[in-house]
C-alpha cells in the first residue's frame, strides 16, 4: 500500500467516523456521498460496518507497534484544517482503534475484488430535501389536563423537594402540591426523546413516540408506573421503613405495566419496548433481576437474568426468553442506531419513529438485512446513504418514504 493510498484511507476513515458521530460539515458530507456513489465503495463500507468485522483482523493488527506506526505517519503527513496544522493524534481519539480500522479498511479496499452487487438508488424530491434527526422533545400533561411543552434545550426533568425542575437542577418547571398525589403523563412525539427522574430517584428515558404515566410521589410502599412505547429504566433501590434495626431490610418493588405484561423489579437496569403498532413486547435486562408477568391475570411469569430478553406476544400468554446482546436493544438511549442483520421492516419502524416519516411499500417488503452502528444525530439522507447497500430503492416525498 503506497503513500497515496494510505493518505486516502485515512481521509475516508475520518469522514466515516465523523458521519457516525454526526459531526460532518456540509462539504465533508458531500465528499463522503461522492465516494459512496461507487457501488464497490458502498459494499466495502457495508463490510466494515458488519458487527465483529474488526475483530476478524485482530490477530493481524495486534502485532503492529501502533505508536511507532503513527509516529512514522505523523512525520510524513500533516493534515491541514482551516489553515492550521493538526496532528494525526488529535484526528482520532484512539490510536489502537485507528490502526485497526485503517488496517482493516486498507486490506478490504485494496485486496478484495469489487462487489458484484447491483446497488439501489436514493431519490429525493429536491437536492436540498432532507429530514433532520429527532431531538429532545416532550409534552408533560398535568392532573387537571393542562399541558407543558418541555424545553428542547434540556434532556429531561427531575421531581424533587416538592417541585419539578429540568435536569440541570436550576430551571423550575412547576411546584407540586404538598398534600395531593398528582398523576402526570410524559409523552414524546415521533422524533422526540426525553428523560425523567422519578420521586424515588428512578431514572427513565423515553424513546420516540412513547408515554409514561407516573405519580408526583409514591405512597403506601408501592412504586407503580405505566408505559406505552419504549423506555430504559434505571431503578433506584428504596427500603421499606423499619421500626427497629433488627427487622430485615426489604426493598419496595418497582412495577411497570405495559401492553401485555407487568414487570416487577427491586433495583436494576432494563429496557422495555412495547409499542401499540408492534405485536411483541420485549423486555431486555442489562443488570439486576426482573420478573415478567403476562397479561393472563399475571399468572404466567418468568425471572430474567442479565443478558436475557423476555418476549410477550399479542396472541400468546406464554413468555419466551432468549439470550441477547443487550447493546443492540439499548443503544438508542446512548444516541445510536445499532443494526445487526436487521430486516428492512424492523429498520423502517425505527426510521418512522425517529424521523417522523411515513414508510410506504410499493411492492412486497424487501428481504435484505442491514448491519451497522450509527449516531442517531445523523439526518435521514445521511442514514440512508450509509445503509444503501442493497437492491432497495427509496424515494422521499415530503414526509413519506417510499420503498420500491
Amino acid at each position: 500500500m503506497n503513500d497515496k493510498h494510505l493518505h486516502h484511507i485515512f481521509t475516508i476513515v475520518s469522514l466515516i467516523e465523523k458521519h457516525m458521530d454526526g459531526t460532518l460539515t456540509a462539504e465533508e458530507q458531500k465528499n463522503l456521498f461522492e465516494w459512496l456513489s461507487e457501488p464497490a465503495n458502498k459494499a466495502l463500507l457495508n463490510d466494515v460496518l458488519q458487527p465483529g468485522s474488526l475483530e476478524k483482523f485482530e490477530e493481524s493488527y495486534q502485532s503492529i507497534d501502533t505508536l511507532a506506526a503513527l509516529t512514522r505517519f505523523k512525520k510524513r503527513y500533516e493534515l491541514k484544517q482551516r489553515g492550521k496544522t493538526v496532528s494525526i493524534f488529535k484526528w482520532v481519539a484512539s490510536i489502537a482503534s485507528l490502526i485497526a480500522i485503517v488496517w482493516t479498511f486498507g486490506w478490504l479496499m485494496y485486496e478484495r475484488k469489487d462487489s458484484p452487487t447491483e446497488l439501489g438508488k436514493i431519490e429525493y424530491t429536491s437536492l436540498s430535501h432532507d429530514i433532520e434527526a429527532g431531538g429532545n422533545r416532550a409534552l408533560l400533561t398535568l392532573a387537571d389536563g393542562r399541558t407543558i411543552s418541555l424545553s428542547e434545550g434540556q434532556e429531561g426533568i427531575l421531581i424533587k423537594n416538592g417541585e419539578i425542575t429540568y435536569q440541570d437542577g436550576l430551571t423550575e418547571v412547576m411546584e407540586l402540591s404538598d398534600n395531593d398525589v398528582e398523576e402526570f403523563v410524559l409523552t414524546t412525539p415521533r422524533g422526540g426523546t426525553y428523560a425523567v427522574t422519578l420521586p424515588d430517584g428512578t431514572k427513565v428515558r423515553l424513546n420516540a413516540g412513547s408515554t409514561l404515566k407516573y405519580p408526583s410521589r409514591f405512597v403506601n410502599d408501592e412504586r407503580f408506573v405505566e408505559l406505552s412505547g419504549e423506555a430504559y429504566f434505571d431503578v433506584a433501590k428504596v427500603e421499606k421503613p423499619r421500626s427497629n434495626n433488627r427487622e430485615p431490610v426489604q426493598i419496595i418493588p418497582f412495577k411497570v405495566k405495559t401492553k401485555g405484561q407487568l414487570v416487577e423489579v427491586l433495583g436494576t437496569e432494563f429496557n422495555i419496548c412495547g409499542y401499540d403498532d408492534e405485536s411483541d413486547v420485549r423486555t431486555t435486562l442489562v443488570e439486576g433481576s426482573v420478573r415478567l408477568r403476562s397479561a393472563d391475570n399475571y399468572v404466567s411469569s418468568v425471572v430474567l437474568k442479565p443478558g436475557q430478553q423476555g418476549i410477550v406476544r399479542d396472541d400468546n400468554t406464554e413468555i419466551s426468553v432468549r439470550p441477547v446482546d443487550t447493546e443492540i436493544y439499548t443503544a438508542w438511549k446512548d444516541g445510536f442506531f445499532y443494526f445487526n442483520n436487521m430486516p428492512v421492516y424492523d429498520l423502517m419502524k425505527q426510521v418512522e419513529k425517529w424521523y417522523d416519516v411515513e414508510v410506504e411499500y410499493k411492492a412486497s417488503i424487501p428481504k435484505e438485512t442491514f448491519s451497522g452502528k450509527i449516531k442517531r444525530s445523523t439526518s435521514l439522507m445521511g442514514l440512508l446513504e450509509i445503509l444503501q447497500v442493497s437492491t432497495i430503492a427509496v424515494k422521499l416525498q415530503d414526509k413519506k418514504l417510499i420503498v420500491y
